[in-house]
């Protein structure tokens, strides 16, 4: 969203910019609602926020099930608890579009990917897997703008929520917290990924908001982090079942777990998880692919998903046809497109008996042309359970914080901590590892870097494709030796291509530095 800065856009980039943030929906044929939009635009920027609010209406069900409202701007509404209602649920909406990008984005960065994807070289994943990115690269103003739009709207919801009329006091308090919890998340991800970022917490004017400068990295995850321990103050242990979905205190703890294991602050991020272990609410689900089933949504498994529903409407799950490329098998009797390759490196990295990989790639298919192909690898791991009719409407949550990722993290801590608790460790490993029917681990005497190496290739095979590889490279110092061994392998084009150490952070987008050139407010990162 520019850095919430909108309002100082011409014409011509509000709709360009209201049109890559309605992409899900023009995907699904909501033209009607997305010209709509535009035209409104055109003629009062005042209702930005309000549309994005409606925006997070269309088609929604679960907790998102709330009716859009006529007439929402900024002035009129934010005044009785309805309106808030329909604020934080238009808040939610943003995630669909965050995990969609966010998982092309981060996996296509990491060794789980083939580099450079032979014939589709304008694509995403091909631009990020070859390290050839720029400040222009669409896909990153895209994921950008998405985080954006959240600190824009909880901005709103914080400042304004005290002085409004509520009848039910807990209800603002949970409000307040998932208000808090969002934009703590969208801090902590813009941080990891990009750097320092500006700090704003209220309403600002453009003016205002011209003079604020880019914070560093550690200021802007401070700051993150004192919104997940607000967060967890407000929200709920748990919702009622017609709000299934929304963040609870848990799922602050889970994130505020991630923010101290990426600070290396291991000992901090012990007592949030133990928390979460604890509360007993939680738990692994028996089959690995029970936790990627429809009918299992929102189950114990899942700390915290991304909400989408089933049918052609804006908020269904388009990833699994993104991941499978033109070729016919039983998800996909027609193929699909355009696929992102999946390395050997990755294939090859499970053991033959490891049954999540199976249920997560598949080699050897036909392709639309009825030529068979035994080497190209997709993931189908989102494309199991309901199949609907039309290929681009599942219904699946996207899962953002597993149980399963509560445990090896909490596995993690105690190693690098180094707790007395290698017995908890490896009864965490192994728990995991039986589920995908392999053979425990003897961890006696094992160093502590063993047993980290040990818990990370876990990670990889489990967490595959859910966009955790590239945070933890990032986080444990790996990105730059484990990407540089990868793209020297043959199939990889023997370092044809390369990944240098600024690239540990993406590129600012060039329009953000355009925005405000003066770089004493904001710069680019180096190296680009």
């Amino acid at each position: 969203m520019k850095r919430s800065r909108i309002n100082i856009l011409t014409p011509k980039k509000r709709v360009a910019f209201i049109e890559t943030n309605m992409n899900i929906c023009a995907r699904n044929k909501c033209e009607t609602f997305a010209n709509a939009i535009k035209n409104i635009l055109m003629k009062n920027i005042n209702l930005i926020l309000g549309i994005f609010v409606l925006s997070g209406l269309a088609s929604c069900q679960k907790f998102l099930d709330k009716a859009p409202i006529s007439s929402y701007n900024v002035n009129s509404a934010y005044q009785s608890q309805s309106d808030f209602q329909l604020a934080i649920t238009g808040t939610y909406r943003n995630l669909g579009s965050i995990s969609f990008n966010r998982t092309i984005f981060t996996e296509s960065r990491t060794d789980n990917v083939k580099a450079r994807q032979i014939g589709s070289e304008n694509q995403t994943f091909a631009i990020l897997s070859t390290f050839t990115e720029t400040p222009a690269t669409s896909s990153i103003i895209n994921l950008w703008s998405s985080y954006w739009a959240v600190i824009s709207q909880t901005n709103i919801i914080i400042e304004r929520i005290n002085a409004a009329s509520f009848d039910d006091e807990n209800m603002r308090n949970a409000i307040k917290g998932e208000a808090y919890f969002l934009r703590g998340f969208a801090y902590f991800e813009l941080a990891w990924m990009w750097g320092g970022m500006p700090l704003v917490d209220h309403q600002v004017t453009p003016a205002e908001l011209a003079q604020i400068k880019r914070s560093s990295q550690s200021e802007t995850l401070e700051f993150a982090k004192g919104d997940f321990l607000k967060a967890i103050d407000l929200l709920p242990e748990a919702w009622p079942s017609k709000y299934l979905g929304r963040a609870t205190k848990y799922a602050a703890e889970g994130y505020l777990a991630r923010l101290y294991m990426f600070n290396g602050e291991f000992e901090k991020s012990i007592p949030a998880l133990t928390d979460i272990i604890q509360s007993n609410r939680y738990q692994m689900a028996a089959l690995y692919p029970d936790i990627f089933s429809e009918a299992n949504d929102n189950s114990k498994e899942h700390v915290f998903q991304v909400q989408f529903n089933a049918g052609a409407g804006a908020l269904s799950f388009t990833l699994p046809q993104y991941l499978i490329g033109p070729y016919v098998n039983q998800y996909f009797p027609n193929g699909s497109s355009p696929g992102i390759f999946i390395s050997d490196d990755l294939y090859d990295a499970f053991d033959n008996n490891d049954e999540r990989r199976d249920f997560s790639l598949i080699r050897g298919m036909y392709s639309t042309s009825g030529i068979y192909n035994t080497t190209t690898i997709y993931n189908i791991k989102f494309a199991h359970g309901i199949t609907p009719a039309n290929i681009s409407s599942y219904g699946l949550n996207m899962p953002l914080l597993r149980y399963t990722d509560i445990l090896l993290m909490y596995a993690e801590s105690l190693n690098e901590a180094r707790s007395n608790a290698a017995t908890d460790i490896f009864d965490i490993v192994n728990t995991v590892r039986a589920r995908a029917g392999l053979d425990p681990i003897n961890g006696s005497g094992l160093t502590k870097e063993e047993i980290r190496d040990i818990i990370s290739s876990e990670r990889r095979l489990e967490f595959n494709f859910e966009g955790i590889r590239w945070f933890d490279l990032i986080r444990t110092n790996k990105a730059l030796s484990t990407m540089t061994a990868f793209l020297a392998r043959t199939d990889e084009g023997s370092a044809q291509y390369k990944m240098n150490q600024h690239q540990i952070l993406f590129p600012i987008p060039q329009d953000e530095i355009n925005i405000n050139p003066d770089p004493n407010y904001m710069w680019q990162n180096p190296g680009f």
